[in-house]
């Protein structure tokens, strides 16, 4: 007997179990005692979108990939385990009847064919740098009733956040500074966490860009160096910057010069009559799967001399919308 499942990602990824041809079993484990014998397939059916930074339309690439399939019993006990890297080609298993908890794990390379029970997935750890801006590590689970003729979605989340600016403009208050050229150079994050559990719980214990720019593993996803955009009030810049991080659950924030965890915090690095200067807006406990969007920075004086200090109150203006990443979130801000 073949069963159909369907699964619904909250990042817009779904997977459908469809009456295959051919059944080839990836992997499987002895089943519990009891229960009828069925056949399943897990087959992609569409998946979510993303944009990397500066991108367009013509730029937007399907985020699902390699997906992985992790069946577990009641006990917590592995029941089948399965795989494929085509995500256009179904993952096959032989399942009995009964209760079971499902989880779709998506775009992660980690070797999960040793899990034995949902603790171990749970411990496992995933790591920012194995992301790209096109394939975001992702996982879900749904309770799940294997019948003759059952189905179910499985929502699945990205481990990682999304930090986006849309638009800086200035409108300085002095016209000393008016006067003067303003050109950013770079935009990036800094104190980003690298790690955490499948259960995306837990303190980080990789941090990339610790108060300051630095090379590092995941500058694909946590910098943009290099831009050079001259900015005037008649003329801003609006080209959209992407990036992304791990869940930062630091309730304290902290500007010592010495480094232990602190705020998460976009910053913009510009030049102000040849003067270089930071404007660092704070993204407080970055969720997983959430976006956090700065519509408008508008700047407004001098900043930072450090990357890590907040700007002089005045400075700049700015707001922050957060919601869902499915439907996004904006936030207009001026220093």
């Amino acid at each position: 007997m073949t069963k159909r499942f369907s699964f619904m990602a909250a990042a817009l990824i779904s997977v459908t179990a469809m009456v295959p041809p051919s059944c080839t079993v990836e992997k499987q484990e002895a089943a519990a005692s009891g229960g009828v014998p069925v056949e399943i397939e897990f087959r992609l059916d569409a998946g979510s979108l993303t944009r990397v930074t500066g991108g367009d339309d013509s730029s937007v690439s399907a985020e699902a990939g390699l997906i992985k399939i992790l069946v577990f019993d009641k006990s917590g006990r592995l029941l089948g385990y399965g795989e494929n890297e085509e995500s256009s080609s179904g993952i096959t298993m032989r399942l009995t009847t009964g209760d079971a908890r499902c989880y779709a794990v998506v775009n992660s390379k980690a070797d999960l064919s040793s899990v034995a029970s949902e603790s171990g997935l749970l411990s496992r750890v995933s790591s920012l740098k194995d992301n790209g801006a096109s394939s975001l590590e992702m996982i879900g689970s749904r309770d799940m009733t294997i019948t003759a003729s059952s189905s179910v979605e499985i929502p699945v989340r990205r481990f990682a956040s999304k930090i986006e600016i849309d638009r800086i403009s200035t409108d300085f208050k002095s016209p000393a500074h008016e006067a003067m050229e303003f050109i950013i150079k770079d935009i990036y994050l800094v104190n980003v966490a690298g790690d955490c559990t499948y259960a995306m719980e837990g303190t980080p214990s990789v941090w990339y860009n610790q108060l300051k720019l630095a090379a590092g593993e995941a500058d694909e996803l946590i910098a943009d160096i290099g831009i050079n955009a001259t900015v005037t009030r008649s003329s801003p810049y609006a080209t959209g910057h992407h990036f992304y991080c791990y869940p930062n659950p630091t309730e304290e924030d902290s500007h010592g010069s010495a480094w232990s965890p602190r705020y998460t915090r976009l910053v913009v690095d510009a030049t102000l009559g040849g003067t270089l200067y930071h404007y660092p807006v704070n993204i407080p406990k970055p969720l997983p799967n959430t976006s956090y969007q700065i519509t408008n920075l508008t700047v407004t004086g001098p900043g930072s001399s450090d990357p890590d200090i907040p700007v002089e109150k005045g400075s700049i203006t700015f707001s922050i919308t957060i919601t869902d990443w499915t439907t996004g979130f904006s936030q207009e801000i001026e220093y």
